[in-house]
């Protein structure tokens, strides 16, 4: 087990606005971790007010439903987790989607293996094809274009997943996902349940990825420059959010409490100007291996 002295917590609980009813908590430790935010949540509101929600037929109102975390490690050794998995229907249609993805400060193969390896056995027992997809639509979809890099080894991720169709919906066909997804053709016809039950599988799959990272990497040692990296490299998960992120989007779009909107972000963080790392570090082998696509669900051999 994990364990860190409690010292802060803020919570908000069932704020209604036109339907919307939300439950959210900021938790801050003073030891391992940082901050860890926690956010579910059902929301009914007017399609009308929303910009990125696909116009598949005349429905004025929508249904959502979804459940977040992220957690900020206070050690640089132990990656940032984030996970979102949510519901989506208005009238007869409908789609599950979400995913989880994984940020490192400082590279351990064997880390991302054991969490992309343990993802990839949660969506094998659905469909073989399944992580094949989702992997890469994961790298494609936490991808910083105004900084050519991934935000961390990615994950998993889905969208619009209603049983029908190919696998990938996303907004590149020519991308490595889309491609993965042509080749795979359109899979047999699933049903709600079946798609719920894979998405409760990814969700129980968090403790065994993630878990056996933390008890590796939690008493290592660090300094003033582990540090200071830890705080530069979480300036890109405050730009993804800010510039990328789907569910930051939607929530200002439907009137969300910006408090809630806005809480998984990082509580400390440093900029630099033109920063660059020194060559044969640790540092430098974060971006030059473990910030590109990398199959790391097949280095098995590295397995603890």
């Amino acid at each position: 087990m994990v364990k860190a002295r409690f010292t802060k917590m803020h919570g908000n609980d069932l704020k209604e606005v036109e339907g919307d009813r939300a439950s959210s908590a900021t938790v801050q430790y003073s030891s391992k971790v940082e901050l860890t935010s926690l956010k579910s949540g059902v929301l009914t509101c007017r399609l009308q007010s929303l910009h990125n929600v696909p116009r598949r037929m005349d429905i004025s109102f929508f249904y959502a439903t979804g459940t977040s975390m992220v957690l900020h490690p206070r050690n640089p050794y132990v990656p940032t987790v984030h996970l979102n998995y949510r519901y989506f229907e208005a009238g007869p249609v409908w789609w599950f989607g979400g995913g989880i993805d994984l940020t490192p400060y400082y590279p351990f193969a064997e880390d991302a293996a054991h969490f992309h390896y343990t993802l990839k056995q949660a969506c094998d027992a659905h469909d073989p094809e399944y992580y094949p997809v989702f992997k890469p639509w994961c790298d494609e979809y936490f991808y910083l274009k105004h900084r050519q890099e991934m935000r961390g080894i990615g994950g998993i991720f889905f969208d619009y997943q209603d049983g029908q169709g190919q696998l990938y919906r996303g907004p590149d066909p020519k991308s490595a996902a889309a491609i993965t997804s042509d080749r795979v053709g359109i899979p047999a016809s699933r049903n709600w349940e079946e798609l719920f039950a894979f998405v409760q599988d990814c969700g129980k799959a968090f403790l065994p990825a993630y878990t056996p990272i933390v008890k590796r990497r939690q008493s290592m040692e660090s300094g003033d420059r582990e540090r200071n990296f830890q705080l530069y490299r979480r300036g890109r998960y405050v730009e993804f959010n800010l510039v990328y992120d789907r569910g930051t989007i939607f929530g200002l779009q439907t009137n969300g409490r910006t408090e809630s909107i806005l809480m998984s972000l990082p509580p400390l963080v440093r900029w630099e100007y033109g920063y660059q790392p020194e060559p044969n570090t640790p540092e430098a082998e974060l971006y030059q291996v473990f910030l590109k696509p990398q199959d790391w669900a097949s280095l098995t051999s590295l397995l603890v």
